[in-house]
């Protein structure tokens, strides 16, 4: 690749993240989001590597879009995260994604008592650099899907702490090759939910 060709792809995947937050953080402000903000990080050893991830991650206000019961809810939540690889080369990589969200309740939320749950989410998302480490994922476009058991905590009579223990695993479904995913095996994200 050409330094010519190296530099639009580098001014074009700084582009599509400003793009990407602005859209975000733009969305999470004016739909009728939930309040509250998610913050985290994770750290793990990548599946049949020998080098380890780590990633600072931040939930933005999301949007609640269906109550199928009173312990089941579905929504969508941006993501940005930016990731190491605590590797030779291809150390940095900025993400972001948008995820649909299933979130099952063990037992029926209130705001006067603690509720754990479970939380799957999985969506599209934009990569700046399809290398990372000694991992290839083929794209810059790829899908994320996160696992996680969390509570939530009553801080006042409105506001909750919301903590999450889960893995990330981003790769892109067979839609390019290769499809090297990248993952976070343990992520913990703690936040304030209304």
């Amino acid at each position: 690749m050409s330094q010519l060709e190296n530099g639009c792809l580098c001014m074009f995947s700084k582009i599509m993240l400003t793009v990407g937050l602005v859209i975000g953080i733009g969305l999470s402000t004016t739909c009728h989001a939930k309040p509250g903000w998610i913050f985290g990080g994770g750290h793990g050893q990548e599946y049949e590597e020998t080098y380890q991830n780590s990633a600072v991650l931040i939930g933005f206000p999301g949007w609640d879009l269906v109550k199928a019961n009173p312990k089941l809810f579905f929504g969508i939540q941006p993501y940005y995260s930016f990731w190491h690889a605590h590797a030779a080369a291809h150390t940095q990589n900025h993400i972001v994604w948008l995820n649909l969200e299933g979130k099952a309740y063990f037992f029926e939320p209130s705001t006067a008592s603690i509720s754990p749950y479970l939380l799957v989410q999985f969506g599209p998302s934009w990569l700046s650099n399809k290398l990372f480490g000694q991992r290839h994922l083929g794209a810059h476009w790829a899908l994320a899907t996160t696992v996680n058991v969390g509570v939530e905590v009553p801080a006042t009579k409105q506001w909750r702490w919301d903590v999450r223990l889960g893995l990330l695993h981003i790769c892109n479904a067979g839609l390019a090759k290769p499809n090297k995913a990248f993952n976070l095996p343990l992520v913990l994200q703690i936040g304030m939910v209304l």
